[in-house]
């Protein structure tokens, strides 16, 4: 599965709305849920670190594919999770 969000604004304001959109994700398939939850907090100490009165913009991404490794195209044998965070100081 693939999600993202994006918010602009003030350091408080883009985190109330990360954190809403966040929330509207619905849980999902580990490890992509613990990838996720990571990210949750990892955006929100990126967020508290931001001098208050600047604007921000935040850009968060994650998407997780299952593989196969072997002869049995229909045996899943992991994960790989991508995952983007950024946090961009607007002038």
């Amino acid at each position: 599965m693939s999600w993202s969000m994006k918010a602009t604004g003030n350091p408080a304001l883009v985190a109330a709305e990360i954190e809403r959109q966040f929330a509207g994700i619905d849980r999902l398939p580990n490890p992509e849920e613990d990838v996720k939850r990571a990210a949750r907090v990892l955006v929100a100490a990126a967020l508290q670190a931001q001098h208050q009165a600047s604007i921000v913009e935040v850009v968060v991404s994650g998407h997780q594919d299952s593989f196969t490794t072997g002869t049995d195209p229909n045996k899943q044998n992991g994960f790989t999770n991508t995952l983007s965070i950024t946090v961009t100081p607007k002038p």
